[in-house]
């Protein structure tokens, strides 16, 4: 039986690390990513965002998506956020 793996994720006092900010909500991915997005605090009206970042801390934004991406291309978009749950967020060229 494989060990559950536990991921460490600060839960108060954001103070910037992983480039996740006060306002967003996270979730943890079994990838040891997570996927970061606006709470209702920070935006009643919705998510206007969705992305990744890297929990390690090597590099904090791995993947973006914006609301007018997934309204004009909504199954890729959506494909694309499913496969980074899964498979994690690839890390971006510079």
């Amino acid at each position: 039986m494989a060990k559950k793996r536990e991921i460490e994720v600060p839960r108060n006092g954001w103070d910037g690390s992983f480039g996740i900010d006060p306002g967003e909500c996270v979730v943890p991915t079994v990838k040891g990513q997570a996927v970061v997005f606006e709470s209702y605090e920070q935006n009643p009206s919705g998510t206007s965002y969705v992305r990744f970042v890297d929990l390690s801390g090597r590099q904090p934004e791995l993947l973006f998506y914006n609301c007018d991406e997934w309204q004009e291309e909504p199954e890729l978009v959506m494909g694309c956020i499913m496969a980074a749950i899964q498979n994690g967020a690839k890390r971006k060229s510079t």
